[in-house]
């Protein structure tokens, strides 16, 4: 599905875990509004009947859509295999990025790099790993 942007990880001391962003639930709540909006719209506006309704039936439908989206990522979410490979992955790379990081340090500290060089390296590599 499209819903690759409600992830995001936070650090704790090493331990990454994913959580569903409120990007969903934030969004979800638009169309919920959207809805109430238009069944306020509906109720005293007879002339445009037919769009309204028709603008309805479309905020119902992505509604619903939302829904089981929705339900499907907490579903897999909640999984524990699930959780488990998210978790080696992202302990993987951050590994990953703290060895590249003391490589770096060690470069710096044997005067093989230039301390702006290893600013810019240690930047380049934080950026990517965000």
């Amino acid at each position: 599905g499209g819903w690759g942007g409600a992830y995001s990880y936070s650090q704790g001391e090493n331990t990454m875990g994913f959580s569903v962003k409120g990007v969903f639930d934030e969004d979800m709540q638009d169309q919920k509004d959207k809805i109430e909006s238009l069944e306020f719209k509906r109720d005293w506006d007879s002339s445009s009947l037919p769009r309204l309704k028709y603008e309805y039936k479309q905020a119902k439908e992505r509604l619903a859509q939302m829904e089981k989206e929705m339900a499907g990522i907490k579903k897999h979410y909640s999984s524990k295999e699930f959780r488990n490979k998210v978790k080696q992955v992202t302990d993987e790379s951050y590994n990953q990025l703290q060895a590249q990081l003391e490589q770096l340090k060690q470069l710096c500290d044997k005067k093989l790099i230039t301390p702006d060089e290893y600013i810019k390296k240690k930047e380049q590599l934080l950026n990517k790993f965000q």
